[in-house]
């Protein structure tokens, strides 16, 4: 079983690559100081944080869980709450690992509002993959649209729309 689930896996790893990425700048973000961020990375400066409301947070993981949300999907064949807690389990070690990370980095710090700022990134992304998901399929059922891998591209669309 484990076999045959890591097996399709790595045959379908195009569609978990989009995750990876994702997964590699966050943590790579994580083990910068902010000094580093701003110099590197200028799109940094214009996101605004609050103590409230962590827009970063939205902007980093919520991409991430629905392109895990989508790559588990599409490659692992579980049920849709199996699929969800996959995501959500994904999300919840990235979410976790970039605070521990943090707490090691200078001028850094690790909070626990942060971990659950991230965690609600997360059920957010998921919540686009599904929503997105449950729409083409209603399309697709109408005869309006019989393509079920556009989903990546309606989730930028939201973006680019906010």
């Amino acid at each position: 079983m484990v076999k045959n689930i890591i097996l399709r896996a790595v045959t379908h790893l195009h569609l978990w690559l989009p995750f990876l990425l994702l997964l590699s700048l966050n943590l790579f973000l994580a083990a910068q100081t902010w000094e580093e961020i701003r110099q590197n990375f200028s799109w940094v400066k214009a996101v605004p944080q609050s103590d409230i409301f962590k827009l970063r947070h939205f902007v980093l993981l919520s991409p991430l869980a629905f392109f895990a949300t989508f790559a588990a999907h599409q490659t692992m064949k579980f049920s849709y709450l199996k699929t969800t807690n996959t995501a959500f389990s994904l999300g919840l070690c990235v979410a976790i690992l970039s605070e521990y990370i943090q707490s090691f980095i200078p001028q850094r710090i690790a909070s626990y509002f942060d971990v659950f700022s991230n965690i609600v990134a997360v059920a957010f992304g998921i919540l686009v993959y599904w929503g997105g998901y449950y729409f083409f399929q209603k399309m697709r059922l109408h005869r309006l649209s019989s393509y079920r891998d556009d989903i990546p591209f309606l989730f930028v669309a939201i973006l680019l729309a906010v």
